[in-house]
């Protein structure tokens, strides 16, 4: 959350929270100003709106994926750790931030606004194509199976990722997402390992 002031974070966490607890519908301007015991028209000098808030959450979020590839970049891991470590990575920071999950997987919001909308699609376009990256450094080094195009191969495992956290979150976060993300795991590795 580089660039915001305190404030603006403090707001931006307790927006998280409140989507934490009761979905994406319980983020209003009243009940955010209500939870930091301030004005309404206080919230509205430092966001202009609910969608201000939101696109500020993506922001976020971009800015914690861009620092696990780029970790997971830096290290001397094989391509098949790296994905694995993208993969393990993922499932707890959805896990430490539900709200996360629940924005990210909202494509009505997106619709609503211009900006929410391009985030997302930058979010999910950098994702791929570092992990399309890492397919290919494994393909290089016949680690990965090579009669799979790599983009194919980005696809069917972020699409496993995508599905996996929406079926905890439909199921109301009642699973362990980390345990049943290295069970699925242990089956892409299979699969793509060829």
């Amino acid at each position: 959350m580089n660039g915001l002031s305190k404030r603006q974070k403090e707001i931006v966490e307790a927006a998280l929270k409140l989507i934490s607890e009761g979905g994406i519908q319980a983020l209003t301007m009243k009940n955010l100003a209500n939870v930091l015991g301030i004005t309404e028209p206080a919230l509205y000098r430092h966001f202009e709106n609910k969608h201000d808030i939101l696109l500020n959450v993506l922001l976020y979020f971009k800015e914690e994926t861009e620092s696990i590839f780029s970790d997971i970049m830096k290290s001397d891991l094989s391509p098949i750790e790296k994905i694995k470590q993208f993969f393990v990575k993922h499932f707890e920071k959805f896990t430490s931030n539900p709200a996360i999950a629940v924005i990210l997987f909202s494509e009505g919001i997106f619709q609503l606004d211009e900006r929410l909308l391009h985030n997302v699609k930058a979010l999910m376009n950098f994702s791929a194509e570092k992990l399309t990256e890492m397919i290919r450094e494994g393909q290089r080094t016949k680690t990965i199976r090579e009669d799979i195009p790599a983009e194919e191969l980005t696809l069917i495992l972020m699409g496993t990722l995508r599905l996996q956290v929406l079926k905890w979150r439909l199921k109301f976060f009642s699973f362990d997402l980390n345990e049943e993300g290295k069970k699925i795991w242990n089956s892409l590795e299979r699969i793509i390992r060829g």
